[in-house]
């Protein structure tokens, strides 16, 4: 009787909860470096059609905008810009020279606070895997 009385009690104060949660950082992403893989999927119901490489989550308070600084020849976002918590999905060219390259992609507030998430793309002869951070 006492552990249902307990019971009860904690769905009753859980149910009165109303405070709505809200996320106080001006901007923050779930990664700052994503590896992808030399050849850019396809759409599986069109194969000659580019299917969204990847997604990268962006956590905010308030407005922001996505751009690629570097590379921006092949790597493309399908979102420009968003409001608080969202996600940018990207597509990709394949990449069929030797080495592996680099793509900068950064995420800005509109508080102006900013982060940068570096993409890095598998080559012929060159892994992304095999770029180090320090060389970003």
């Amino acid at each position: 009787m006492k552990k249902l009385l307990c019971i009860l009690f904690a769905c009753a104060a859980l149910a009165s909860c109303t405070k709505e949660w809200k996320f106080s950082e001006d901007m923050a992403v779930n990664s700052t470096r994503i590896n992808i893989p030399q050849l850019s999927p396809q759409d599986p119901e069109d194969p000659d059609k580019q299917a969204i490489g990847f997604v990268i989550s962006v956590f905010s308070g308030t407005d922001w905008k996505v751009s690629v600084t570097n590379g921006s020849d092949w790597l493309r976002p399908k979102e420009k810009k968003g409001e608080g918590i969202g996600h940018v999905h990207f597509y990709f060219d394949d990449n069929l020279d030797n080495p592996a390259r680099i793509a900068k992609v950064q995420f800005k507030a509109s508080s102006g606070k900013s982060v940068v998430v570096n993409v890095v793309q598998d080559g012929n002869s060159e892994k992304a895997s095999s770029i180090s951070d320090y060389l970003l």
